[in-house]
């Protein structure tokens, strides 16, 4: 028969060979967080106006963004440290790849921002440009907190550019 103990022990054992927590699942993240980035995209640029029930794309696809960037986050901070090889493989990818599209998806609002206007969601877009601004701000800080030292400068320097591209868009939609 087996003891609670044991059952414990079985049970940590599953858990932590199914919920993988290290670089790998960072950089995974990260391209799903890529991938969700460019279909906020592409939801703003089909967006034309026409009021709320033309713009539940965006909102569900902004959504599923935030979701995930906060699932990130839980694993990055369950990731703790990582090497540097790791650290310059994740810098590189957010830097080269994500940034990018970041500031790819704040274009494409601000360039329908007139749509925006016209249907009054103005105000919500600047909401939730904050949220996902707060959102990434939490990411970033998960993922520098397992940066190696040598490597944190750079990080910062990558977290400070996408956080000057949300304030340039925030600030748009003021």
């Amino acid at each position: 028969m087996l003891s609670v103990r044991n059952l414990l022990f079985l049970a940590v054992a599953v858990t932590g060979s199914v919920i993988k927590r290290d670089a790998g699942q960072v950089k995974s993240d990260l391209q799903l967080i890529n991938t969700d980035t460019q279909a906020v995209t592409a939801a703003v640029n089909n967006y034309n106006g026409g009021g709320v029930t033309n713009a539940l794309p965006i909102v569900r696809a902004q959504s599923k963004l935030s979701r995930d960037i906060k699932s990130a986050t839980d694993h990055a901070k369950a990731a703790g440290g990582i090497s540097e090889a790791d650290a310059s493989a994740i810098i590189g990818y957010i830097k080269n790849t994500l940034q990018p599209s970041i500031q790819g998806s704040l274009s494409a609002l601000k360039t329908k921002k007139g749509n925006f206007d016209a249907d009054g969601l103005t105000p919500t877009v600047k909401s939730s440009l904050e949220s996902l601004k707060s959102d990434t701000d939490n990411l970033s800080a998960a993922l520098i907190a397992g940066t190696p030292p040598s490597k944190v400068s750079e990080a910062k320097g990558v977290s400070d550019a996408i956080d000057a591209s949300f304030n340039d868009a925030i600030a748009y939609f003021s």
